[in-house]
């Protein structure tokens, strides 16, 4: 049955029972231990079948109405961070540099408070963001009315897009495998990627059915990002590609919008200099884990199909490269 780690009821069972035993073995997150976890190649070592449908992503994904490609463009969850001095927006998207660019908007938004508080970019956190409720809104009319826009022109609204793949893995290995959560989260999968790729599948379908979201952590997380941002009623944003690499093209057509926006010089080698110091605590681009499983993702045509099912419309839209063997 999809969905399942093993057709056998009683084994798999015996395996996230083993699981749960294993999990006090498992060094805290931070941890230099963590990058070499035993229990990520035992939970992701089941040889996997071909895949089940050999056309083109195109092909597959033609036809709306049967779900077999999880349609674009519904109306999720928005959350906008805003600089209203330099007329200048963002859209955040959890796995999709949310964290960082909530932090940037908010120096923007209050740069002489921030630096007063001592606080640093790569250091802030959702729950204890500085600018909480201050410069946020969940809906463009709501930040229309917010921060009074009333005539749009000369506001720039950005959105800051990922590879599918890429974000899928980080937000697996971060929040199914890092992070240690308690009871059925991730879809009650644990490490098992290609069970949590199924059970995630036929949940952004089964959402789809009954045309009502109910924004679990898994959702919020790993559903498409074209879902986000009211896309589906406003399109016309300046779409950033995000990078692991703060150093190269990312940063420098973030800063052009910046630039536009009369963002000044030392604003912007402040900004800079913060996003070169290091990394989030959410990283996982240099984790042992997240290799291991991109090298098992990545060479499975069986797990591929799935992200193509999934995230077709993020390639589209977005202009990513679709996965070898779907064009």
């Amino acid at each position: 049955m999809i969905g399942h780690i093993s057709t056998n009821e009683h084994e798999e069972e015996k395996q996230i029972q083993k699981y749960h035993n294993r999990l006090g073995k498992l060094p805290k997150r931070g941890s230099s231990d963590f990058f070499q976890m035993e229990i990520v190649e035992e939970f992701n070592s089941d040889p996997l079948p071909n895949r089940t449908d050999t056309r083109t992503a195109d092909e597959m994904c033609s036809n709306h109405s049967d779900y077999h490609c999880i349609p674009p463009l519904r109306s999720f969850e928005a959350e906008f961070r805003v600089a209203p001095k330099h007329k200048i927006s963002t859209c955040v998207v959890q796995k999709s540099m949310s964290t960082v660019m909530t932090a940037i908007f908010c120096f923007l938004f209050d740069e002489n408070g921030f630096r007063r508080s001592g606080r640093k970019l790569l250091s802030e956190i959702k729950r204890t963001r500085f600018c909480e409720h201050r410069n946020e809104a969940l809906s463009m009319r709501s930040l229309q009315w917010r921060v009074l826009v009333r005539n749009e022109d000369g506001w720039v609204h950005t959105m800051i897009t990922r590879d599918p793949v890429d974000r899928f893995l980080s937000g697996f290995v971060d929040k199914c495998i890092r992070a240690h959560l308690p009871g059925a989260y991730c879809n009650g999968c644990k490490a098992n990627m290609t069970c949590f790729l199924i059970r995630e599948y036929e949940r952004m379908v089964a959402e789809v059915r009954k045309d009502r979201f109910t924004r679990t952590f898994e959702d919020r997380h790993f559903f498409p990002q074209n879902w986000r941002c009211e896309l589906f009623k406003h399109p016309h944003r300046v779409f950033i590609r995000y990078s692991s690499n703060a150093t190269n093209s990312m940063l420098d057509d973030l800063f052009k919008v910046f630039r536009i926006r009369k963002v000044g010089n030392s604003t912007l080698e402040f900004l800079r200099h913060e996003l070169n110091s290091g990394r989030t605590p959410h990283s996982t681009i240099q984790s042992y884990a997240r290799h291991f499983l991109e090298e098992r993702l990545r060479s499975s045509d069986f797990l591929m199909e799935y992200v193509v099912r999934m995230f077709y419309h993020d390639f589209r839209i977005f202009h990513y490269k679709l996965p070898d063997g779907f064009v």
